[in-house]
């Protein structure tokens, strides 16, 4: 989803540590998924609880193999985390009538 990695808490939760004062985009990668059934994402809805949504816009990605896939991702800009664990939850629409939502849970503290 980002550069940074992503651990698993002791409830199945994909998270990462983010700073108070961070500003730091996150993706939400379908790549895969979308190259396998040639589809694509044509509209996405992003929700936050206790970290602030800056912006958000579907870009495209790279699949395992290399190849490039069109409106595979979503970039989300987020800041200013004022909970100890946020969510971000990202759901899409294809092309092909496909929905899914994927979330993870920023962990605000000092870095």
């Amino acid at each position: 989803m980002t550069t940074e990695t992503f651990n698993y808490t002791g409830i199945n939760r994909p998270s990462i540590p983010m700073d108070s004062n961070a500003v730091l985009d996150y993706v939400f990668n379908w790549s895969d998924w979308l190259f396998a059934i040639s589809d694509d994402i044509t509209s996405h809805t992003v929700t936050v609880n206790g970290v602030t949504l800056d912006s958000s816009l579907v870009i495209d990605g790279l699949e395992e193999g290399g190849a490039n896939v069109t409106n595979s991702r979503v970039r989300v800009w987020l800041s200013n985390p004022t909970v100890a664990v946020a969510s971000c939850a990202c759901r899409i629409t294809t092309t092909g009538g496909r929905v899914d939502e994927r979330t993870f849970y920023p962990l605000g503290q000092e870095r």
